[in-house]
């Protein structure tokens, strides 16, 4: 059984605190993504804590200082997501359905309701295989507010952004580096992106999650004009690139995982052999998951995940 946990200090005077356990039983066979809000007093999915459940039984362990339930919100269909209040020892069964997936509470430490008040496309999913069939995404459903609709009205494209500061010295000469990623899977694509590029290293990496289709991903270091990106392919295997401005990467199914292509001279990618390849977290595919194979079933232990990880944007401001 898995297990993730957070502990939230709302207020100093909060003095007893609570431990609640939570049971996720997840009977599809793409993990689900359940958000945990950070407050009790005023819960809200912004700024919320991401609990990826992948398939199987699982566990959550939550506590606030005061409050003994948690507040879950999950993203059922492309127009509609739910808000759960969870007491200890709660049971959540998760399945799938036609255009989303279905949550089911198994006993009374659970309560569920429709999300009101919150536009349900601001709440993040994780595609469910019937939606992948039917080539439906929930990030094609999307709030867009008036400052996106002005961005994306003025550029050709939207991007995902990070600049690394490694030394004081490091201000003569900013570099900035597009990175463009064609996905052609049904899935989305695992990147990691090394904050430092003297001693790259996949530790405290920042994450962007590419969706299928053609998308952009803007790096930069103050005096090192190329990234450095880790990407699990396999079970037992990953890859480590290095992509300049204007570097161009194509991601495909395997049958036991993903291939990364180098377009052209900007990238290159090799085997990743100073790091263990199963410490590097990744996506399943649709052939892993059809074969019961789950990169989290080869995994030593994993690398740190900045908090301040992405989405990288499509390119034609989709």
């Amino acid at each position: 059984m898995g297990l993730s946990a957070s502990l939230h200090v709302d207020h100093f005077e909060d003095v007893k605190p609570w431990s609640t356990e939570i049971f996720v039983v997840n009977h599809m066979r793409t993990p689900a993504l359940i958000l945990e809000a950070r407050h009790h007093s005023n819960p809200t999915p912004c700024n919320a804590i991401e609990h990826h459940v992948a398939p199987g039984e699982h566990a959550i362990m939550s506590g606030y200082l005061r409050e003994p339930h948690a507040t879950l919100y999950v993203r059922t269909g492309l127009h509609c997501a739910k808000v759960l209040k969870v007491a200890n020892g709660g049971r959540i069964v998760v399945t799938n359905a036609a255009h989303g997936l279905h949550i089911e509470a198994q006993d009374e430490n659970v309560s569920i309701e429709d999300l009101h008040g919150v536009d349900p496309a601001t709440i993040p999913g994780s595609d469910t295989i019937p939606m992948l069939m039917r080539n439906e995404h929930f990030r094609d459903v999307v709030q867009k507010s008036d400052d996106v609709a002005r961005l994306q009205s003025s550029s050709s494209f939207s991007l995902s952004a990070s600049l690394h500061v490694e030394h004081l010295e490091d201000v003569m000469k900013p570099w900035s580096t597009e990175i463009i990623v064609v996905n052609q899977m049904q899935t989305p694509a695992l990147f990691l992106e090394a904050r430092n590029h003297s001693q790259p290293t996949p530790s405290n990496a920042i994450q962007h999650r590419v969706p299928p289709g053609e998308h952009a991903i803007m790096s930069g270091y103050l005096q090192e004009p190329h990234a450095t990106l880790y990407v699990r392919t396999g079970l037992h295997t990953a890859k480590v690139l290095k992509v300049a401005n204007a570097g161009r990467i194509v991601v495909t199914n395997e049958a036991h995982g993903l291939h990364i292509e180098a377009q052209d001279e900007n990238v290159t990618v090799d085997d990743l052999k100073e790091v263990d390849p199963t410490t590097i977290p990744g996506n399943d595919t649709i052939p892993m998951i059809f074969r019961n194979e789950h990169f989290k079933d080869a995994a030593g232990e994993p690398h740190g995940i900045a908090e301040g990880s992405r989405d990288a944007a499509p390119i034609g401001g989709a």
